[in-house]
């Protein structure tokens, strides 16, 4: 027969285990989400973002913070991007990881909140990549006109991009003078007194010409500037066609790429507008002071606020799309 102690005894464990269960869940739930308050406070589902966008309160203008908050937004869509990739086992060697961290660096440094860490560390990265750059040129070009016109290049003070972009150029003129060489080398097989011997010799000096005028529009290039003639007034619109004329477009692709670029040209403008009304809206406000500022002018200037994050943030992500539509057409060996 059970005695009454074991029923007591019974009673009591379930009443332990229920209050464990209780008190591990509610841990649980406190481990892992936020408090209703800290949900408020925070922008960012990342700490690293969050970190950043705090830091920024202090420091950034209210107009400046609505493009801040645009870039920023990106940025953490990345993070989750690649944190589903490491889940998946990608980025095994950390590379994308690296670019994040440079780019949250860069962005920082955009708005003034880095601490100058950014370009201390552009600066070491400049003086590897030309060094990098002067030793890779003594292998790549053989013709010493184009090595000439290539040391002068890198001491023009252009960036980084600037001069992979002449390098380019460089490298594809070096291919058009070995052609050239092929060419003359040939020359000798052909009787100079019959009709395919003098249509050679033709060829031969009009291919000349056009390397002589070629090779001096690229030295004009360096000496004046890195400053193409483009349709575009928004460096990264000019960027994005010229990158666009040496993708693997057809005509009809590039007149459609260049319609576009210009849409994309008009949303730009159309956020810097915003932008400096937002700016002047910011600066009458500080005049007189929040109390003092009329209602209706209050109401605009949030109005203002939305709007440049919001076209913030679309031109962010259609530079992105485009930028990639583009440059997945280009050769091999610009990539």
């Amino acid at each position: 027969m059970i005695s009454s102690h074991f029923y007591v005894h019974l009673v009591l464990l379930v009443v332990c285990a229920q209050l464990c269960l209780t008190e591990a869940g509610k841990y649980s739930k406190e481990k892992n989400d936020f408090h209703p308050k800290e949900k408020r406070d925070r922008e960012f589902r990342s700490a690293k973002v969050q970190a950043a966008w705090e830091k920024a309160q202090k420091l950034v203008s209210e107009a400046k913070l609505a493009e801040l908050h645009s870039d920023l937004k990106l940025h953490e869509m990345e993070e989750f991007k690649w944190k589903k990739l490491k889940a998946e086992g990608g980025d095994q060697d950390g590379e994308k990881e690296a670019n994040l961290r440079e780019n949250l660096l860069k962005l920082m440094s955009k708005y003034g909140i880095d601490g100058g860490k950014y370009e201390q560390m552009r600066s070491r990265n400049d003086v590897e990549m030309n060094l990098r750059h002067a030793k890779d040129a003594a292998r790549e070009f053989t013709d010493h006109r184009i090595k000439k016109i290539w040391m002068k290049a890198q001491k023009a003070g252009f960036s980084p991009e600037e001069l992979e972009d002449l390098r380019t150029e460089l490298k594809h003129h070096q291919e058009k003078v070995e052609e050239y060489q092929m060419m003359a080398n040939e020359i000798p097989d052909y009787k100079e007194n019959t009709i395919e011997g003098r249509d050679k010799n033709v060829e031969l000096k009009q291919k000349f010409r056009e390397l002589r005028d070629d090779l001096g529009k690229l030295d004009l290039k360096i000496s004046s500037g890195y400053n193409d003639d483009m349709d575009f007034k928004e460096p990264k619109v000019k960027e994005l066609w010229a990158a666009a004329l040496r993708g693997n477009f057809t005509d009809d692709e590039l007149k459609s790429i260049k319609e576009e670029l210009s849409h994309f040209q008009k949303k730009i403008d159309k956020h810097s507008h915003y932008k400096q009304a937002l700016v002047t809206s910011q600066q009458q406000k500080e005049d007189v002071g929040k109390e003092q500022f009329p209602q209706e002018k209050q109401a605009r200037h949030a109005d203002l606020l939305d709007k440049v994050k919001d076209l913030g943030y679309k031109v962010k992500k259609h530079y992105k799309d485009l930028h990639y539509r583009i440059n997945k057409e280009l050769p091999i060996d610009e990539l």
